[in-house]
């Protein structure tokens, strides 16, 4: 078999974040991420996703707003943050890639998305 058919082992990688503040500064307003990141055809891309992408979702929701209207503007900001993260990474310009699963926890609400065909159970 040749390499570029063969799958390597060691790309996974998952964020765990229980305690993000929706709100800086206020400890008691917060929300939850899991995500995990599975690299394709090396480690950097699932690392570069680890380390952004949240940052990215974030920024592309609007300050100042309450509960409701961050839960509403959080499947825009998911999209967004997927795209805004593709295209630094592509900049980079490295060969490897992942596929992700990302769950936003808020109170009862439960936010899920992902990029690509992952089995996240």
């Amino acid at each position: 078999m040749g390499s570029l058919l063969q799958r390597r082992q060691g790309e996974d990688y998952f964020l765990i974040k229980p305690d993000c503040q929706r709100v800086p500064g206020n400890p008691s307003i917060f929300f939850s991420v899991f995500a995990i990141f599975d690299g394709h055809n090396g480690i950097s891309a699932a690392i570069f996703a680890k380390e952004n992408l949240l940052n990215n979702i974030l920024s592309a929701i609007p300050q100042g707003c309450g509960r409701e209207e961050w839960l509403q503007a959080l499947p825009r900001a998911l999209v967004a943050g997927f795209v805004k993260t593709d295209i630094e990474f592509q900049q980079k310009g490295e060969a490897s890639g992942t596929i992700f699963t990302f769950v936003v926890i808020d109170g009862w609400t439960i936010s899920v998305a992902s990029v690509g065909i992952q089995d996240a159970y």
